[in-house]
């Protein structure tokens, strides 16, 4: 059976078999396709250009309320960083563990997902600390650093002056801690810490990790979430104050 086209000029029909084309479509973005497959292969429509490869903080899993009224305990608030993988920073990790004997490295080291500059650390109320919120807006800062901090109990990494400076006014948008008590340095990020290691032994390694990395420039990181925690609790047993 022939097929029509109707002319809306002359009211007039022609067959599709007298024009030999079928009416003209607006083209389409198309998609390359597996000759074995319907499914695409690839598109040629442009896409946003994909985050390189990041290791980003543990992802919350419970939050502050889990914890009992009435009480007090330590808390930390925090910065957790996101870590691009193919950067000065992930390749310093690797020459530490390559460094740092295999049993100090699995006690000591700062586990991936939970590196983090610490902002305050001190004793508070469970009710205060579910209070707490972070005012303004919040931009991401770069976490730059400089050398070695020269402290004897583990390996941690100096801030830049100017890191340290906006991680303190960062703090100061935090509503709801005391005016004073607790430890607030937002001057270091750990990778190591002695815990569940011998001391004389961790100490001799966290020297060994600090002399063959004493000139490896560290570069940066990004300060992406702020966070607050119980000190000794599971880093996704935490609230988000900012950022994600």
């Amino acid at each position: 059976m022939d097929k029509w086209l109707s002319s809306s000029k002359t009211g007039t029909k022609r067959s599709l078999k007298d024009t030999g084309t079928r009416p003209a479509k607006a083209p389409r973005p198309t998609a390359e396709r597996c000759p074995d497959s319907a499914a695409p292969l690839t598109d040629v429509i442009p896409a946003a250009a994909a985050e390189p490869p990041t290791l980003h903080p543990a992802a919350p899993r419970r939050g502050l309320a889990t914890y009992g009224d009435g009480g007090s305990r330590k808390y930390v608030i925090y910065a957790a960083i996101s870590e691009p993988l193919a950067s000065p920073f992930a390749e310093g990790l690797a020459a530490c563990a390559a460094v740092c004997d295999a049993g100090v490295h699995a006690s000591c080291f700062q586990r991936d997902g939970t590196r983090h500059v610490s902002l305050f650390e001190g004793r508070l109320a469970d009710q205060v600390a579910r209070k707490i919120r972070m005012s303004g807006s919040f931009d991401p800062p770069v976490i730059v650093f400089d050398e070695w901090q020269p402290w004897k109990t583990g390996c941690y990494l100096k801030l830049d002056g100017k890191t340290t400076r906006r991680l303190q006014i960062i703090l100061r948008q935090i509503e709801g801690l005391p005016a004073t008590g607790g430890k607030r340095s937002c001057d270091h990020l750990s990778l190591y810490r002695k815990r569940g290691a011998d001391t004389a032994q961790a100490g001799v390694q966290f020297e060994k990790i600090r002399s063959a990395l004493a000139k490896h420039q560290w570069g940066s990181v990004r300060a992406s979430s702020i966070r607050i925690k119980v000190v000794g609790s599971d880093y996704d047993e935490c609230g988000v104050l900012a950022g994600v």
